[in-house]
């Protein structure tokens, strides 16, 4: 089972991102998603790095 403060940390990190609402949402398919897709549009922005080592904590715990 995944942290609770991992899914807070995950969900603060993207919510100024450019995707689509409902993948801000801390899950297993989220973070599938963003890790795949969201670098498109936001590879520049200043939390997709943390963001992305998040989701990938997020992916691998399934």
């Amino acid at each position: 089972m995944v942290n609770q403060n991992l899914y807070d940390q995950y969900e603060n990190a993207v919510a100024t991102m450019n995707i689509p609402p409902i993948r801000k949402l801390a899950s297993y398919t989220n973070a599938s998603w963003f890790i795949r897709n969201a670098w498109i549009a936001n590879k520049e922005h200043s939390k997709f790095s943390q963001a992305r080592e998040l989701a990938i904590k997020i992916a691998g715990s399934q």
